[in-house]
């Protein structure tokens, strides 16, 4: 666009005169270089290995009713290529440095489709098999904008979908997003000038403060810090898993519109009265809601895999400085929050001491997490998250209120719903998400769909809202004694013929005390346990039944394992293991055991 275009579609009544500022502001600037953030760089690299990958796509949809004027909306969507220029970034390598290049008066990718003829159960997999086309960070852009129209019988609805690279969106940049693309469109619809932007800082300021901090002393102690963290071997979270073990890299090519049939996410919303009992818990405890939630959460993933020793991610806003609190950009930055969750703890000192782990890692949060792994020398294996494979996230930079009741302002011009089910794919093999809302917490699992099923995704859900209902009522228990289903479901267990048992449910199912431990150990036995107690453990099936004890007893007990994975092996002082169980907690033994050296005939 020349100034003579400017100036042409300013007489046309194209462009208002703020707009007209804005554009021949642009097109004095030439394009600069700058280079990329530490986050940038990793997100680079991978993109960069496999062009194909879109688990980095970050999808925004929203459902319109109302007269929505096309033009208007471009001319919107325009405006916040000028406000947030690193929307128009490409990205480039030179002597294997890469580098980024902001573009403000990039075309605006911007498609209309009529999707009338499509059925109702089809629209879904279609949008996210949209969102998942892949980028091109060289040739950009980064940011597409698809318009869908929809007939249903008198009424049209529009839906709105705005795909963004995360190399240049976070999720905190939701927020100023959204509100400068309505803004600007009702105003527009409204006959004024679009309103001005408030001052954030650019990008490049980000990327030049990024790098002062590496360099500089406080950077040093940063580094000391997770140095002292991530000391020794690193735990590898081993989750049953209902496919077999697979290997893939950690980029994921775009999936077919088949296998997007649906989001690969489960949620549930917490009762108002459960929701409340927490931050009275919280309060009394002196420590944060997101503790809390960590903290369960740690309790879940100890008692799914008899870890006493467990590392989540968990991002945090990264936004140093306040000039870049209304910016849009990849700030986002990930802390490794190592945790201890042994059984015999109880879950009041085992948040005691998270709490101040949580706290110290936040303190030491502005030092980016890619640089961290190289400057460690961390390992790299492509099946997986480099230091932790799942990763917990408290979101309430919403502070006011959802996202909707932001969209709500603008009722008077267009009713917007937010399409909740477009969303990321999941880069963890589990993530939990916990949405703090104005009258309650929202909890999300989006899961990796190649490892985990959503049914067994679902029940770990309800068993982390029914860990949470036990540790608000009795926080002096030790680990090991929540139950991870309520007493009437468990007596639904009991009564089952062939009762299932779910992975971590082998310490929980019956027998406590109402604080503390369970009852002295006894000898274990295998086979039947003993009958008629409340909470007594499911009949387990004959002992290696149907298998020939010739070849090695562990070779027979793989076999049960397969066999029967969800019936009880072995019960002790009212508490029972699975057959599945006990075969993941042998192996891990083993390969323990085989670190250190230890082989046949070795003592």
């Amino acid at each position: 666009m020349t100034r003579r275009d400017v100036l042409l579609a300013y007489k046309a009544g194209q462009l208002s005169k703020l707009e007209v500022r804005e554009t021949l502001s642009a097109l004095g600037q030439p394009a600069q270089r700058y280079p990329l953030s530490e986050g940038q760089r990793g997100l680079w690299a991978l993109q960069h290995m496999t062009p194909e990958m879109s688990a980095y796509n970050v999808p925004l949809c929203f459902r319109i009713r109302g007269h929505l004027d096309v033009g208007l909306l471009q001319r919107a969507c325009r405006l916040l290529l000028r406000r947030f220029p690193i929307l128009t970034a490409v990205f480039g390598e030179e002597d294997g440095v890469p580098f980024q290049m902001e573009q403000p008066l990039q075309p605006l990718c911007f498609e209309q489709e009529d999707i009338s003829t499509l059925e109702s159960q089809t629209i879904l997999p279609y949008l996210l098999a949209k969102a998942s086309q892949p980028f091109s960070l060289e040739r950009g852009p980064l940011l597409r904008v698809h318009l869908f129209t929809r007939a249903t019988g008198s009424e049209v609805e529009q839906l709105l979908l705005i795909t963004i690279h995360h190399i240049v969106f976070d999720g905190a940049s939701v927020v100023p997003f959204v509100t400068t693309l309505f803004d600007a469109y009702c105003d527009l619809a409204a006959g004024r000038e679009p309103r001005p932007s408030t001052f954030s800082a650019p990008y490049a300021d980000f990327v030049a403060w990024e790098r002062r901090l590496l360099a500089s002393e406080r950077g040093a102690a940063h580094l000391a810090y997770w140095s002292r963290q991530l000391a020794g071997p690193l735990p590898s979270l081993d989750l049953p898993m209902d496919r077999p073990r697979w290997k893939q890299t950690m980029a994921k090519a775009a999936p077919a519109p088949s296998q997007q049939s649906k989001p690969h996410i489960v949620s549930r919303r917490l009762t108002a009265e459960l929701a409340q009992a927490l931050k009275s818990f919280a309060q009394s405890r002196r420590v944060t809601v997101p503790a809390v939630f960590l903290g369960i959460f740690n309790l879940l993933l100890h008692r799914y895999t008899g870890q006493d020793e467990v590392i989540v991610g968990t991002p945090t806003m990264g936004r140093p400085e306040e000039c870049f609190d209304d910016a849009v950009g990849y700030f986002v930055n990930i802390i490794a929050v190592r945790a201890y969750p042994v059984g015999t703890r109880s879950f009041a000192d085992f948040l005691a001491e998270l709490q101040l782990t949580l706290l110290d890692g936040l303190d030491h949060a502005a030092y980016p997490f890619p640089a961290l792994v190289r400057a460690l020398n961390i390992p790299r294996d492509d099946s997986q998250h480099p230091v932790f494979q799942v990763a917990f996230a408290y979101q309430n930079f919403l502070r006011s209120g959802s996202l909707q009741q932001i969209l709500d302002r603008y009722r008077e011009t267009l009713v917007i719903e937010l399409v909740a089910d477009v969303s990321q794919e999941s880069v963890y093999q589990l993530e939990l998400e916990v949405f703090e809302t104005g009258d309650g917490y929202d909890l999300s699992m989006s899961y990796q769909p190649e490892r985990y099923e959503a049914a067994m995704v679902a029940r770990m859900l309800g068993h982390l809202v029914t860990l949470t209902e036990g540790v608000l009522q009795h926080p002096a228990r030790a680990l090991d004694a929540y139950a991870l289903r309520t007493p009437d479901a468990a007596a639904q267990l009991v009564a089952s013929p062939s009762p299932p048992v779910l992975p971590g449910e082998g310490r929980a199912l019956a027998g406590r005390s109402r604080d503390g431990g369970g009852a002295p150990a006894a000898a274990p036995r295998v086979g039947r346990p003993r009958s008629g107690g409340e909470g007594t453990p499911p009949r387990a099936p004959r002992a290696l039944a149907g298998h020939s004890l010739a070849g090695c007893l562990h070779q027979a007990f793989a076999a049960q394992a397969r066999a029967t994975p969800e019936a009880v092996a072995v019960t002790c002082a009212g508490q029972c293991l699975t057959y599945g169980a006990l075969e993941r907690r042998s192996t891990l033994l083993a390969r323990a055991l085989q670190q250190q050296g230890v082989g046949p005939e070795v003592r």
